[in-house]
This record gives C-alpha cells, sequence and structure tokens, in this order.
C-alpha cells in the first residue's frame, strides 16, 4: 500500500512538471507570435500579420490583445480591398472600424487615420481631365552642418544647466527609464503624445515629412543625470515650423502614452531658431539663481525629489526652476519660497508663466501656493503637506 502511494506522488510530481513546462512554452510561443505580428504590421505585411495572430491564439484562445489585432487585420486588409474597388465610401467605414478597436495595434490605427484622410480629401477635377501634379521638391530645413552647431550649442547650454548632453539617432536610442528611444516609438512599443494628445512622428535628415512631427535631432542627459532627474529633448518640425519638445515621464500608463511638451527653455528655442537663421547661438551663461536671498536659501534646504512616506513611485520634485508635480506631469515655475516661524515653507508659483506653457486658464480659479511643514531635516528632509501626508526626499 506504502508503495503504491509513493508511485502515486511521484506520478503526480511529474505531472505538475510537465504542466508547468507546457505553460512556460505557451506563454513563450504566444510571445513570440506577436512580436512577429506587430513586425509584419510595421513592414506592411498584413496577412502574414494575421497568421502570426492566429498562431498567439492557438496557444492563447481568448488573449484580449491578440483578438483586438485579429479584428483589425480583418478590417483593414477588406478597406484595402474595396478601396482598391473604388468602393471610397464603404472602404472609409472599415477603415473607421480599425480605428475603433479598443486596445490594438496603435500602428494599424496610424495607417486607417491616414486612408481615411485620403479619402475624405477633395479631388480637384476639371471637364476634361484630372491636371498633374507638379512635385516641387520642397527646401531643405536641416542639415549636417546645422546639426553640427546643434550640438556646439548643447554642449554649452547643458553646462550651464550643470548637465552634461549626448546626442541620439534613429539608430542609436538613449536608454530613457527602461525605454529605448526613439526606437520604441517607431516600433510603436510606445505612443508619442504632445499636450496629452497622440501624434504621428517621424525621423527626418532634413526637417520635411509627411509626420505631425518631423524629428531631426534628439539629446539626453540620460546617461550622466541620476534616476528621476533625466530630461529627454526632441527637435522637430511641425508644418515646417521648429519645436522644441521635453519629457521627463518616469513610469508608463494606461494609454502607453509617452508624453511630450514643448519646452519652457527660452535659451534652447532661441538658440534652435538661430541655427535654422543662419546666425550664432549664443552660449548662454552658467546659470545663477534669480532669486531674492530668502528664497535661496529655502530653496536649497528643500531641493530634490520627494516619495510619499518615503516609499512607492517620486510625487514630486522641486529644482533650481520649477515644482515638479510627477503625479500628473505638471510643471510650476517658482516664484518664491518662504518659510516661517512654525516651519511651514510657502512655495509660490508663476502663475502667468505656467499659463504659458499650459494655456490660458489652465491655472484655475484662485491658484494656491504649494505648503509643506518641515517635519525632519537630520537623516534626509521630510515634509508633510495639510493634509497630513508625509513625503521625504530621496
Amino acid at each position: 500500500m506504502q508503495k503504491i502511494k509513493k508511485l502515486v506522488m511521484v506520478f503526480c510530481l511529474f505531472l505538475g512538471l510537465f504542466l508547468i513546462a507546457a505553460c512556460q512554452k505557451t506563454d513563450s510561443s504566444y510571445e513570440q507570435a506577436m512580436e512577429k505580428a506587430k513586425q509584419a504590421i510595421i513592414e506592411k505585411k498584413f496577412e502574414q500579420a494575421e497568421g502570426f495572430v492566429e498562431l498567439a491564439l492557438e496557444n492563447k484562445k481568448e488573449d484580449k490583445l491578440a483578438k483586438s489585432y485579429q479584428t483589425q487585420l480583418q478590417f483593414y486588409q477588406e478597406a484595402l480591398k474595396l478601396k482598391k474597388d473604388k468602393k471610397e465610401k464603404e472602404a472609409k467605414e472599415k477603415f473607421l472600424s480599425v480605428t475603433k478597436v479598443k486596445d490594438g495595434s496603435n500602428k494599424l490605427v496610424e495607417y486607417a487615420e491616414k486612408e481615411v484622410k485620403l479619402i475624405s480629401e477633395p479631388v480637384n477635377k476639371s471637364k476634361n481631365k484630372i491636371p498633374e501634379k507638379k512635385e516641387t521638391k520642397k527646401e531643405a530645413l536641416w542639415n549636417e552642418n546645422k546639426s553640427k552647431e546643434l550640438s556646439s550649442f548643447m554642449s554649452s547650454w547643458g553646462e550651464s544647466m550643470g548637465q552634461k548632453y549626448k546626442s541620439y539617432t534613429a539608430q542609436e536610442s538613449v536608454d530613457f527609464y527602461g525605454l529605448q528611444l526613439p526606437k520604441d516609438i517607431f516600433d510603436d512599443k510606445v505612443k508619442m503624445a504632445v499636450n496629452e494628445q497622440p501624434v504621428s512622428v517621424s525621423w527626418s535628415d532634413d526637417g520635411n515629412g509627411n509626420a505631425e512631427y518631423n524629428l531631426v535631432e534628439v539629446y539626453s542627459d540620460a546617461e550622466s543625470q541620476p534616476y528621476l532627474g533625466k530630461h529627454l529633448y526632441f527637435f522637430t518640425f511641425k508644418d515646417g515650423q521648429p519645436i522644441v519638445l521635453i519629457t521627463e515621464q518616469n513610469q508608463g500608463n494606461e494609454k502607453n502614452y509617452l508624453h511630450f511638451k514643448e519646452t519652457a527653455s527660452a535659451d534652447l528655442k532661441n538658440g534652435f531658431m538661430a541655427i535654422l537663421e543662419g546666425k550664432e547661438a549664443s552660449t548662454p551663461e552658467k546659470q545663477t539663481s534669480h532669486f531674492d536671498g530668502e528664497t535661496t536659501t529655502a530653496l536649497n534646504a528643500i531641493k530634490g525629489t520627494y516619495f510619499e512616506n518615503g516609499e512607492g513611485n517620486a510625487v514630486f520634485s522641486i529644482d533650481d526652476e520649477f515644482y515638479h508635480d510627477l503625479v500628473n506631469n505638471k510643471d510650476y515655475p517658482l516664484s518664491s519660497i518662504g518659510k516661517d516661524e512654525q516651519g511651514v515653507y510657502n512655495i509660490a508659483w508663476d502663475i502667468e508663466q505656467f499659463e504659458q506653457i499650459y494655456g490660458a486658464r489652465s491655472a484655475g480659479p484662485g491658484p494656491q501656493p504649494f505648503m509643506y511643514r518641515l517635519v525632519s531635516d537630520t537623516n534626509g528632509v521630510v515634509l508633510e503637506d495639510l493634509t497630513g501626508k508625509t513625503y521625504t526626499q530621496k
């Protein structure tokens, strides 16, 4: 009897190991199939992509992501056939169906939106024939010489900010909080958003292109700055106009967006514009504090990044220029900082400058300063807000 029990136990053990190995193999096969499907979509090999998605579903039959991809691919290919048959109205509806599928491929949505736009554009027809379009080569907005001038400017500008910047390209990406940028944007692993709206972006050697933002240069101090202190700048052209975008995002979100906004640095914007106009970009002087003595003293005492109860994700940070709300991804330009007799820091911010960054009335009615009571500064600064929550500087 004892021997039979042992045999049963051994059999159960081997069965468990077999099931674990099978699950691991299933997960691996699913992930490989989905990665190949994404790559096929980027290469616009849609039938091949559909085959890979079907393979993924064989491993995970109820997987929502794979099902969304499958639905999108079916709609998209049907739309292409309708377009080929010159059934533009039906094709447009199918392309729109692609964009309405939740949690699917952002790249297919991008393709479908472009197709809808093309169908919606009026065709210039005459009574006899469609006039031929004369292709005119756009004047280059960017070139190698300007790239070298920007490199020199970024070196001196970074030095003035106490930062060290390195340039990156479409082939050589920067590791920015785990993302490989700009590669992961081009590979559709993360969606670029500007002012919280998703946008299209593509690399451009001369500043021209069909994307909303044509990216010519990438600079970051990620290799030299401490965690939560990194900056990433995209030098772009939008409708032929130069725009410098910045992100400091250090964690993901439900929409899988990487949020950018236009830089608030006048030196950076003016330097980029000067280079475009063929002028010499003035080297900024090393930054010194523009605050009075009281504010400078208070600022130096509490600068840093703060975590609620000293754990989890960072909640806010304070540097020489801004109070950074890291939860809502907002930057508040500092105007003054005072400390009263009860040890409460009153952090006031420049409402006018804030609205220049985020738009009119973005500060809301009756904006208030940030107020924190100093709890301790013995082993790192600990601040307490008006609700009693404590934040530890790291």
